[in-house]
């Protein structure tokens, strides 16, 4: 479907002229996600049906100490829409933007939370008092059911920085509106992170420390 989508937009270029200024928010990747979305919206596909009856309950992120919270209000108009209208995008965009659309941070061990602070994303400390449910949702368990991919275009609005001796040593990336994720420095086998009610426990954690509920962010 990628190649399809690129077969496209070879053959209509009149559409790519207007953004030919939009360098750090990679052109061609943006056109390939927002067109993958108008095409897909948020359903699931499931194929060959791969289950995670092998995998062995345990924490995911043992060893920390303190979390650091941090999360945005950017909207998906903010991140797809708006910058088709904009001549030059700062720094602060493309930063915003590798770490709510793209993977980033890849390594844990460089400083990327000095790139969160400069961009504006809104950092505080989870309790101790939250630890223990949080252990509970970062668990990996085993089950039955089929892994489903996802199609819907995740928007990373939420990660949690685990430190341990003032050293990041592991990120949970969430997107709530698509239920998706991306884990760095996890243990033990992720992909079926969600299939225990993982996102609505962490969402009623989480609230307390927002101006606004996550929930006000889904689509009405």
């Amino acid at each position: 479907m990628i190649e399809i989508i690129k077969d496209w937009l070879s053959k209509n270029k009149q559409f790519t002229k207007p953004l030919a200024k939009i360098t750090t928010l990679q052109l061609s990747d943006y056109l390939i996600l927002l067109l993958s979305f108008l095409l897909f919206s948020c359903s699931s596909i499931t194929e060959d049906c791969y289950t995670g009856s092998h995998i062995k309950e345990q924490a995911m992120f043992p060893k920390y100490d303190s979390i650091q919270y941090f999360s945005t209000e950017v909207t998906f108009e903010d991140l797809f829409i708006e910058p088709v209208f904009q001549e030059e995008n700062n720094e602060q965009d493309s930063i915003i933007f590798s770490f709510v659309v793209e993977r980033s941070p890849i390594n844990i061990n460089e400083d990327f939370v000095s790139f969160l602070d400069s961009a504006g994303f809104n950092r505080t400390t989870i309790s101790e008092a939250d630890y223990s449910a949080i252990n509970e949702i970062f668990r990996t368990r085993p089950t039955d059911e089929c892994l489903m991919a996802r199609s819907c275009i995740p928007v990373y609005r939420d990660l949690l920085v685990f430190y341990q001796n003032d050293k990041a040593i592991g990120v949970a990336k969430i997107c709530f509106t698509c239920e998706q994720f991306i884990f760095r420095g996890a243990q033990g086998e992720t992909d079926f992170f969600g299939y225990f009610g993982e996102f609505p426990k962490l969402i009623k954690i989480l609230n307390p420390y927002l101006k606004t509920n996550i929930e006000e962010r889904f689509p009405s």
